[in-house]
Parts: C-alpha cells; structure tokens; sequence
C-alpha cells in the first residue's frame, strides 16, 4: 500500500490556513454596492469575468477593440451605455499583419500572437498580462481568444473540471480589481442561453455575464450584411437582455434597437429591414418587399402589419389581384416618434391594445386561433357616424383618444379587406 506522502503537506497548510470567516446576509448585502462600478453599463465591471462568443468571423475581435478603445480613450458611451475609462491589456490571437486594420486609437496595450512566440502556457500570459496591468493603472483586461491562449486539448476542452481549472487565472485578475473580457467561440450546432459557447458548460456557467454575437436571423442570408444581435446572459439586471447593434462603414457600432430577448431583436431587424427598402424603393408591394429585404413575406408579415399600424407606413391599393397592397414611408414627426419608441421595445400605443379584448398581444389560454377582433359601436361604419356627445361618451367610457378611434376604424377597415384578399396573390 503506497503511502500519501500528500496527507502531511495539506495538514500543514490547513494548520497555517486563515479561518474561514462566514458572515450574515445582511452583512453582505451591505459590504456591497447596489450595482457594480461599470466600466461599460451592463457589460463590464471591475471584479466581474464577461465572456464574449460567437462563430468564426462574426466580428467577435472587432466588438472587443471597440469596446477597448472606448474604455482606453476614456468615451462617454458605448453602445448607448455609459463608459467609465482607463487603461487597457489586451492579448490578441491575431498577427500584426491582421491586426493593423482594426487597431483602435488610443494607447490600448496589445500583446499579439507574433511577440508571444514560443506561446507561453496559460497561466503564465495571463500573470503577464496581469503585471502589465498593474504597471499602466489598467482597468480591463482581454484575452482574445480562450481557445489560442488557453490552448486546451480538445478533450480538455469538454472537461468541465479543466475547464474550471483554467479559469483560476482569470478569477485572480478580476480579484486584482480588474474587469475581465474573455472572448471565445460557439459550438457549431449553435444553442441559445448560453448553451452556444464551445466546450463545457462550466466555462458560461462559470462567468458572470456571457454575451453571445449572432446574425440576425442565425445565418440566413438576407440581413443587413453589417447587423448584429448582442444577447445576454448576466448575474446583474442592468444588462440589456439583447442589442441590435450595426458596424459602420467608418469603423463604429450603434445601436439599432433593445429588446428584452432574441426574437425581439430579431423584429427590430425585420421592422429595420423594412423601412430600409420602402425608404430607398418609394412604393412597393408585398413582392417587391420580399425581393429587395431577400426575407420570406411570412417572417415579416407582423412587422409590416405594425408598422401600418403603427402610422410608420402606409397601405394603398386594394390587396386583390391586379390592384396589389402597395406600401409607402409615413414622413411625419409623430412616425419618427413611434420609431424610436418601437426600437426600445416600448408599446407605441399600450392603451389601444389594452382596450382591445385578446388583441395581438393577449390571448386566453387553450383558445383557438381567431381572427382580430377589433373594437366595433352598433351600426357604424366610420368614426364620423359617432358625433357630439354619443362620441364623447364613447371615448371616455374606454379611456380613449379621437386618435385612438380612428385607428380602432381604420383597423377594422384593413382587417376586412386582409380577410377577403389574404389568400390572393399579390
């Protein structure tokens, strides 16, 4: 029986060991600050590990540079959220000769592929990188990518206990005081809430906040080629649930729209698209529509009808054939309004919708699928049958506008002539 000559090295740093110190609730929660001290509201903090995926190519290393340079050149704001400055450390998978076209302005200090040959072993980048840190005064750190620096065997890479095993490094520069980015990639057959990230499952589950960058739409082609959703997974409630954000041609991201979930985000994109096409293209039917945005009718169908809806756009013609639904921009002050509202993920006009029994947002459950009911007054056709003080009372027995009741009309208008002309080719 082999001895474990172990047992006497552990005995004896547990007798050295500083006790273990538990204390309440109550002590926690007021040893700490309602929120983290955020270098990029929502995304990163000091003391917090942010782990960044997506597929190869998606633009990964290009969000993660921009996100340097707005923290190193001291922004006021990235991605619409509030930026807190300093200094960073930065430890690129590319070469110079990749590197020199996205290279940010600023001071951001880099550590590239090309000056860490031989490549060191993980631990031993990531203590170098932690010096670095501490010689300039820097506040975020990045290691670009997990799978170049960390260099784990493939099997090692599933293994949830090297895994965890790898991460220490990175727990002890967020203990350091530093705010920690790992970016890395997703498994090929995708995944969602944090299910996409390659390897194990203890690499998302082990970070604080995991954002993952996707195409809207997952690869289907026919977005808008510079698009991207930024969905989150996160221990804090100030980070947005998910971004439509675009790279610009000259280099910089901005936010197209914020939704609390990815399908969200995926009808901001569809509802972009299509104000994209009838800005540029005037007026165009539903045909013109799937041709120009090169997205299936029935995936955009709602957004189109919101959009109606929502005064964005108009509708002409009488959706039958040889007299095609044709659609055209609404270029009013209030329709720029209403977009801005939809593009936060707020209700352009929550008390029509509330007003209306089991409208497009509510159904009861185990009902079967109905068509829109609309809110109707006996033996009126048009919203000037109702005059004086009957259409007085009208409103205010259901709490709406003048502007509320034309829309309920209009409303019942278009959902009978959808009905008569839904099956026709338009």
């Amino acid at each position: 029986m082999e001895r474990d000559v172990s047992a006497p090295t552990r005995d004896v740093a547990a007798a050295f060991a500083a006790p273990l110190r538990f204390v309440s609730a109550a002590e926690l929660a007021a040893s700490i600050p309602p929120e983290p001290p955020w270098l990029a509201g929502g995304y990163l903090a000091p003391g917090v590990v942010t782990l960044l995926a997506g597929k190869p190519k998606i633009g990964k290393s290009t969000l993660a540079l921009a996100i340097g340079e707005a923290i190193d050149t001291n922004r006021s704001e990235f991605l619409g959220r509030e930026v807190n400055g300093g200094a960073v450390v930065y430890l690129s998978e590319e070469g110079a000769a990749t590197l020199v076209h996205k290279l940010p302005a600023g001071n951001l200090r880099l550590l590239t592929r090309d000056q860490a040959l031989p490549r060191p072993d993980w631990p031993a980048a990531i203590d170098a990188a932690r010096r670095e840190a501490e010689r300039v005064g820097a506040r975020l750190l990045v290691a670009d990518t997990f799978t170049f620096w960390g260099a784990l065997p493939a099997d090692a890479e599933k293994d949830a206990g090297a895994v965890a095993a790898a991460l220490l490094p990175l727990f002890e520069a967020a203990a350091d005081g530093l705010a920690v980015l790992l970016v890395t990639h997703t498994r090929k057959s995708g995944g969602e809430d944090g299910d996409a990230v390659r390897g194990s499952s203890a690499l998302a589950g082990a970070a604080d906040i995991v954002l993952e960058l996707e195409r809207p739409g997952g690869e289907r082609t026919g977005r808008t080629a510079r698009q991207r959703q930024l969905l989150a997974l996160s221990r804090f409630p100030q980070t947005p649930g998910a971004l439509l954000i675009e790279h610009g041609a000259a280099g910089g991201w901005a936010v197209v729209g914020e939704s609390a979930s990815r399908e969200g985000a995926r009808e901001i994109a569809d509802r972009a698209a299509l104000l994209a096409a009838l800005d540029a293209g005037g007026e165009l039917t539903r045909n013109d529509l799937e041709t120009t945005t090169d997205i299936p009718a029935r995936q955009w169908h709602g957004a189109l009808e919101q959009l109606v809806a929502d005064r964005e756009v108009a509708r002409h013609g009488a959706g039958k054939k040889g007299d095609p639904y044709r659609f055209t921009m609404l270029r009013t002050d209030s329709a720029q309004a209403a977009a801005q509202d939809a593009q936060k993920g707020a209700p352009v006009h929550p008390e029509v919708s509330s007003a209306l029994p089991y409208g497009k947002e509510q159904k009861p459950q185990g009902a079967t699928q109905q068509p829109p009911q609309t809110a109707q007054c006996a033996g009126t056709e048009s919203p000037t049958d109702l005059e004086g003080v009957e259409r007085d009372d009208f409103l205010a027995d259901r709490g709406l506008t003048e502007d509320d009741l034309d829309e309920l009309f209009a409303r019942h208008a278009e959902d009978a002539e959808m009905r008569e002309a839904w099956a026709g080719n338009d």
